[in-house]
């Protein structure tokens, strides 16, 4: 993929974050980037919005430990390196708000319960590591929020409330919004 041009860079990463393609070009003519293997434009990102998804049930049935590792790699590991990669650029650039990550907790409730376990652990370890990202950078003009979500959300209510998080102003960051509904019901 060639090198934007546009000033406005958003990056995507994970099946939620990239439904809101569409969404978040129509809230803001803006150059999206899917993130893959490939290294990422060097240029900074404004707005980065990655995906934890859920846990696949025929990696669940007999908690194997090889797979519970397979799955940390694949989704955890991943998801910290483009978010250090992220910070990398971003604190480079000038101004006081350097640019948002909000990391997206995918949730599904309709899911047999051990499936339930592996998710709701690895959106622990994901939300004590966004709070602490959020503490160190958010005073260094980079806002990161984690932002649980269910199934079935709306992606245009979700890229809407992922913009709106980007445009605010530092003295309303928050790490974890309280949403007290599910987007777009």
């Amino acid at each position: 993929m060639s090198q934007p041009s546009t000033s406005h860079l958003t990056w995507l990463w994970g099946a939620h974050a990239v439904r809101l393609t569409g969404a978040l070009q129509a809230i803001q003519a803006q150059q999206i980037y899917f993130l893959a293997d490939q290294p990422p434009p060097m240029q900074a990102p404004q707005l980065v919005v990655l995906s934890s998804e859920p846990a696949e049930a025929d990696q669940l049935t007999a908690l194997n430990p090889l797979l519970l590792g397979k799955d940390f790699e694949q989704q955890s590991l991943k998801m910290i390196d483009w978010i250090q990669r992220a910070i990398r650029l971003m604190r480079k650039t000038s101004g006081q708000h350097k640019g948002t990550i909000v990391v997206l907790a995918a949730e599904q409730p309709d899911t047999p319960k051990i499936n339930q376990v592996l998710t709701l652990t690895r959106n622990a370890g994901i939300s004590n590591l966004m709070q602490s990202l959020a503490r160190e950078w958010g005073k260094r003009g980079i806002h990161i929020v984690y932002l649980p979500i269910v199934a079935g959300t709306d992606p245009q209510a979700l890229a809407q409330l992922c913009w709106q998080l980007h445009q605010q102003p530092i003295s309303s960051w928050s790490y974890q919004p309280q949403l007290l509904h599910p987007l777009g019901s």
